[in-house]
């Protein structure tokens, strides 16, 4: 019996790692990037300029608490324009 609970606590563990490892967000240094770059996309708005610090702390810290997926990050890094950018994170 005792074989059997050690066996059964090894292949849980195994399957929290696999499932954890597979839905694994984007790293601190990606959501570091992620609000550079908005930061970046927002400062040439001719709206209001000054949006842009906000911005870049919104989506960084939105990152980094677990609200965007590693390929949405990896998306929007790749924009060119707001726009771009935005769709990155558009609901499907």
């Amino acid at each position: 019996m005792r074989k059997n609970t050690a066996l059964l606590t090894l292949i849980g563990a195994a399957i929290s790692l696999t499932i954890g490892a597979c839905s694994a967000g984007p790293d601190e240094a990606t959501c570091t990037k992620l609000g550079e770059k908005a930061f970046e996309l927002e400062k040439d708005n001719p709206v209001d300029p000054s949006l842009a610090d906000g911005e870049k702390a919104r989506r960084t810290e939105d990152c980094k608490g677990g609200k965007y997926t590693k390929a949405q990050t990896d998306c929007a890094l790749k924009a060119d324009d707001g726009a771009a950018f935005e769709k990155c994170f558009a609901s499907s």
